[in-house]
């Protein structure tokens, strides 16, 4: 009886979450253009008077560089929550190998010259989004370079196989986070750092941990900053049995 309440309640989770992430996609679809082109349209006003040789004073131009500043952080926000609504949805499944996603990801994606990423990550078989394991590799990537407190910096990646399950980690030499934070960063609209100093949507790490679960794999954080500089950030993905296909 108390196993057919909790599936009962587990489907209800779930439906409540999908219709969540129905109405969240299609608000952040809809708005898009509205949030673009209110950051947009401040920075056209300040070209055309300088194209017209019209000297603003310096409280105006203040007040147009803040709303250019909170409009692309509307922006940032609505793209963010696109994103989180379209984990496992909208997109195919595929065969991919990780280690491949990653190169390709650090081959295309221009990262601070005085940053060094080394990618260990060993070849293996995941079924997953290619969407979905690019968006959780670029923020694990971006995450500590955003928020280093210098301008230079270290991330190596590593995995290991383990139980049926691909274990990645992503090991900075950045401030580390301290213990009392270390489960509230994946909230979502939680950051560590106001957003006048990171600019962001506060969602990164949300998303990270919603295509961990939607893949039935996990993400945690390890960082002791009392004690050395850095965080490790580990994900698992279960690895994709080919066997499996060739049986079906």
């Amino acid at each position: 009886m108390q196993t057919e309440k909790l599936q009962t309640e587990n489907l209800q989770a779930e439906k409540l979450q999908a219709e969540f992430d129905k109405i969240m996609y299609h608000i952040s679809h809809d708005l898009g253009g509205s949030t673009r082109a209110i950051s947009d349209i401040p920075q056209w006003i300040i070209e055309d008077l300088s194209d017209a040789n019209i000297v603003l004073p310096e409280e105006i131009n203040n007040h147009l560089r803040l709303l250019i500043r909170h409009s692309n952080r509307l922006e940032n926000m609505m793209q963010g929550f696109l994103e989180y609504s379209r984990v496992g949805r909208y997109q195919g499944l595929a065969t991919l190998d990780p280690s491949k996603v990653l190169s390709w990801i650090l081959e295309e994606t221009a990262y601070p010259e005085t940053w060094d990423i080394i990618n260990n990550v060993s070849p293996c078989t995941l079924r997953m989004s290619k969407h979905d394991l690019t968006a959780l590799f670029k923020c694990l990537i971006s995450n500590p370079i955003k928020h280093s407190d210098q301008d230079h910096g270290r991330l190596e990646i590593n995995s290991h196989i383990e139980d049926g399950f691909v274990k990645i980690l992503f090991s900075d030499d950045g401030p580390g986070i301290e213990p009392q934070w270390q489960d509230k960063i994946f909230e979502m609209m939680k950051t560590l750092k106001s957003r006048d100093q990171v600019e962001g949507s506060g969602l990164g790490l949300s998303i990270c941990k919603k295509i961990c679960d939607h893949y039935g794999g996990n993400i945690w954080v390890d960082s002791s900053p009392a004690e050395k500089r850095g965080s490790v950030f580990g994900v698992s993905l279960p690895i994709h049995d080919s066997d499996s296909d060739s049986a079906q």
